[in-house]
């Protein structure tokens, strides 16, 4: 089997050295290791503005990833240990690589559970999402364990969605997480990844391959970074959506139609005139709620101004 582990945090660089090993993998099995930097990773369904307070990630500096897989948002940060295992399509079995995973974590005493498909739970929490990608002849497993995540940015940036979506796209379920080193004091990344490396070694066994920076950097995985740090990708590949936004000074409430990650109608909800010039400021831009709050506080202080400009010729 294969064992790939990079040093390197680009969460972009990790989802694209992923979709590279999943598109040249053939029959050995290879366990890929990295932990990222902060960042939000939704699936590959998911609307990133109904999963993430978007503005709060932008003031605190973390930035977006979509995944090639389904599943949940995550937060990804240094103390989060992600793995993927890719292996052929052919009698693929999730539950050969979730027991990796659950005799790593006995091997420091922690009693994980699977619960439903793609969580595993410790001590009543989840410690850990998983995802899937069935692609040609292989199959990848990836997911995270939270050893020392910080999980006040967690709940911050996951707490308070910027928007309420009406579409396609596939929510999280939340649960309450935990961090592996508050069940267990004193475990750490690096002893977690080797029995995780261990664990593999022994199910699939054979001759041992490893590969580190020096033998990525050699791989041919930029075109699929690029990709993943487009906008295009993380925001644009959004499903078509509907929000609304309430217009105070207005009569109505602003309905909002996105796809590709842009407005292509923006109309009142109900009765009542489209405040002049507002369709033209927003047809075709890219959704943006922050830019959104903006116009609709600048139209409101113009109606005030307005209504004041009135009341005054009045008198």
């Amino acid at each position: 089997m294969n064992i790939v582990r990079t040093a390197r945090r680009d969460p972009w660089r990790a989802l694209a050295v992923e979709d590279y090993l999943q598109d040249r993998g053939g029959e050995e099995p290879v366990l890929f290791l990295y932990r990222n930097d902060p960042v939000i990773v939704v699936g590959k369904n998911q609307n990133p503005w109904a999963e993430a307070d978007v503005a709060a990630a932008a003031e605190m500096g973390v930035p977006f990833a979509r995944r090639s897989s389904g599943g949940g948002a995550v937060v990804h940060d240094p103390g989060n240990l992600n793995y993927a295992f890719i292996v052929p399509r052919a009698g693929f079995e999730p539950a050969r690589q979730f027991g990796i995973v659950l005799r790593a974590l006995a091997r420091f005493g922690i009693h994980a559970r699977v619960e439903g498909r793609t969580a595993l739970f410790a001590d009543g929490r989840k410690i850990s999402g998983n995802a899937f990608c069935l692609r040609g002849r292989t199959a990848l497993h990836h997911g995270t364990l939270l050893v020392s995540a910080d999980l006040d940015r967690i709940r911050r940036l996951l707490g308070r969605p910027s928007i309420a979506d009406r579409g396609h796209a596939v929510p999280s379920r939340p649960a309450e997480v935990v961090n592996l080193m508050d069940l267990r004091p004193g475990l750490d990344a690096d002893a977690l990844e080797a029995a995780l490396v261990e664990h593999a070694v022994a199910t699939w066994g054979g001759p041992v391959a490893r590969f580190d920076d020096e033998a990525i950097e050699r791989w041919d995985w930029a075109e699929g970074w690029r990709r993943h740090a487009s906008w295009e990708w993380q925001f644009g590949a959004t499903p078509p959506f509907q929000t609304f936004i309430d217009l105070p000074s207005h009569a109505g409430r602003l309905r909002i139609s996105v796809r590709e990650g842009r407005m292509f109608e923006v109309a009142l909800a109900g009765d009542g005139a489209m405040p002049p010039g507002l369709h033209a400021a927003l047809h075709g831009r890219r959704f943006d709620p922050v830019l959104l709050a903006a116009v609709v506080q600048a139209l409101d202080v113009e109606s005030a101004g307005g209504a004041a400009s009135g009341e005054a010729s009045r008198s």
